[in-house]
Formats: C-alpha cells, structure tokens, sequence
C-alpha cells in the first residue's frame, strides 16, 4: 500500500476513535468530551492535509506529536476505567484495542520508508495476532451493542468472535514453534490463509449489519450508528491487504 493510502487510512481510524469516545462519554464528563473533541478534529483536519499534499514530510511531525499525545490520552481513558473513575459506555478492552491500533500506526510513522519491504517473519506473527484479536473484539462489540432480542444476528457475532480467539491462540502457539525451530514453512501460509477467510467473512457479516442499521432493520443501542460496522469493514479490508502483502 502507498504511504499517502496508509496514512489516510490510519488518520481515518483515529478520528473513528475520538468520535466513538465522544458518543460514549457521559455528559458529566465534560473534560474527557473536550479532549476527545479536540482529537477528531485534528485527525479530520490532518486527514485532508495529507489528501492535498504533495509532500509528506512537513505533515509527519505534526502528526506524530499528535498520535503520541492521542496514546497518552487513551492511556488515561483506561486507567480511569480501570479504577471505576470515568462514565463512558466502552469497555476497557475496547480502550485497549483503540491503543494497539494506535501503536500500529505508531511504527507505520517511524519506518515510512520500510514499506517495500519484506516484513520479518516474527513480526508479521505479532501483527498478526493484533488483527485477528481485533476481529474478535469487534465480534464482541457487535454483539454487546446489538438488541437482545436480535437473538440470530448476536449469535453469529459471538460466533466469529470465538473463531478469532481460537485463531489467536493457533497463532499464539505457532509463534512459540518458529521461535524454537526457525523454521518459515507453509505452516505460517496456512494460518494466513485461514485467518484471511474467516476476516473476509466476518466483512460480510459486517456489511450486512451497516446496511440493516443505515435502513433502521435491525435493532440496538443508539450509538451503535453505521459508522461502527463501517470502521470495522474499513479495518478489516486493510488486515486482509496486510495479509496479501506478507510472502
């Protein structure tokens, strides 16, 4: 993927994040409101500077002040989840996935430079397992969100979300395996490609949801808008591009 891409779609993900925290923060908490605020417009804004721009390195400072202070701010959301001590409707697991995310696009600003490269197999593990967790999370997210009586569409979610934590921990073990052995055979491609199946059904599933909540077919909880199924779609279209990539 072109760096411009890349960056427009990470600067795209962390307004996502400060929009989803401003939807679940509780009026009282007005600071958190703010400051979460302040961060969707800066990733919006710096978004369509990286659209217009024909150079990218005046832009790079500025926004790698900004993700760094965003990692530092999510950090604080979950410590304050942590200890009971702020009112927003999101688990400290969804604050935790926010933050890996973050830090992934964390090294995609530190190495703009290494993106033709052949990703070192360990690494490509690791990420792996982020975007397979996050599938999960999503999984769990749809399902929480979603209204009881949605009994069929909550179950298939949950099912997904199990997939993805089997998946996980197969990853989990044959990290450990080519760690001990050093061996890179098939067996790794065939995780990918189990993982890269089951991402683009869960994108279906997904796709179904935005379309049933974009047309009010499905019922759930009003923050639940179709921007939540879409950033997943968004996020698991560049996993599996990600999977592609990695030979």
């Amino acid at each position: 993927m072109d760096i411009k891409d890349e960056l427009l779609f990470w600067t795209s993900i962390m307004r996502d994040h400060a929009n989803f925290q401003v939807n679940a923060l509780a009026p009282k908490e007005q600071t958190f409101i703010e400051n979460s605020t302040y961060f969707m417009d800066f990733f919006a804004k710096i978004n369509l500077e990286i659209k217009d721009s024909d150079s990218l390195k005046m832009i790079y400072p500025k926004l790698l002040h900004g993700l760094q202070c965003f990692i530092g701010y999510k950090r604080v959301i979950l410590k304050n989840l942590l200890t009971c001590n702020i009112a927003i409707n999101l688990t400290p697991s969804n604050i935790s996935h926010q933050i890996n995310e973050a830090n992934l696009f964390m090294m995609v600003l530190s190495a703009p430079d290494h993106k033709n490269n052949q990703i070192p197999t360990m690494l490509y593990v690791e990420q792996l397992k982020l975007w397979i967790t996050d599938c999960a999370g999503h999984g769990a997210i749809m399902a929480a969100f979603l209204e009881p009586a949605e009994e069929m569409y909550i179950q298939q979610a949950l099912n997904y979300k199990m997939i993805f934590e089997k998946l996980t921990i197969k990853a989990s073990e044959l990290q450990m395996m080519l760690m001990q052995t050093g061996l890179e055979d098939g067996i790794l491609l065939q995780l990918s490609q189990e993982a890269k199946q089951q991402i683009s059904d869960f994108t279906c599933f997904c796709e179904l949801i935005m379309k049933l909540r974009e047309e009010c077919k499905v019922m759930a909880i009003g923050t639940f808008t179709p921007l939540v199924p879409n950033h997943f779609i968004r996020e698991q279209r560049h996993w599996i591009s990600k999977i592609e990539e990695y030979k």
